[in-house]
């Protein structure tokens, strides 16, 4: 963890070590996702990464596993990375679990029950109005209440990681897709290209197209 600032950059009591966050800055990336790869679907349901998990007290965050073995204190929460994107004038891409775990689960892309898919797909709304809202709003009070009254301006928000494109995985995709579009229309969703083989086949399928496309001039 870091505390303070460095030539400028403040990252807060939470968040990046210093050298890190200077390294991200000086790469000036135009965009930074985050969590990451198959650490958002997570290693079964119960292991997917939950947003609101990482606001607040740090003490008061639920560590946790992620997929790689690794230990996660959330130390780096929504809040941090919002805050660290904004300073150093990155866009933030979020990468939220399309309604499925990864694949690679002993049991496969478990997806979330219908039972409980209208809570999840409120949490994903949550999360833009968290960036977006004003403190009018349940959760863009919270974000005020943690010390950011300003909106982030969030514009794209990304559903799935490398999922293997099951019949759950696509009927989840659509319904959460349906519930952004409907709800905030000014955020871009961006979808996965699936799994290895499927990108591999893609490929495959562009590089033939291009070549075609060659052969035609």
């Amino acid at each position: 963890m870091f505390h303070g600032s460095s030539n400028g950059l403040r990252v807060g009591s939470n968040g990046l070590r210093v050298d890190l966050a200077q390294t991200i800055a000086a790469l000036r990336p135009r965009f930074v996702c985050f969590p990451g790869g198959c650490v958002a679907h997570g290693f079964g349901l119960d292991n997917a990464y939950r947003w609101p998990r990482t606001l607040g007290a740090l003490q008061d965050r639920r560590p946790d596993f992620n997929i790689w073995g690794y230990h996660q204190s959330f130390g780096l929460g929504y809040l941090e990375y919002f805050r660290f994107c904004d300073q150093i004038e990155a866009t933030p891409l979020p990468v939220l679990a399309a309604g499925v775990c990864c694949q690679n689960f002993p049991g496969g892309a478990e997806a979330i029950p219908d039972a409980e898919f209208d809570e999840y797909t409120a949490e994903v709304l949550a999360l833009i109005e968290f960036a977006n809202g004003g403190p009018d709003t349940a959760w863009g009070a919270r974000r005020a209440e943690l010390g950011h009254p300003e909106p982030f301006g969030l514009r794209y928000l990304a559903l799935g990681n490398e999922d293997e494109i099951t019949p759950a995985f696509q009927e989840r995709f659509a319904r959460l897709f349906a519930a952004v579009r409907d709800r905030h229309p000014e955020v871009t969703v961006i979808g996965t290209v699936g799994s290895s083989g499927i990108r591999h086949r893609l490929r495959a399928r562009l590089e033939a197209r291009a070549r075609a496309r060659s052969t035609d001039r």
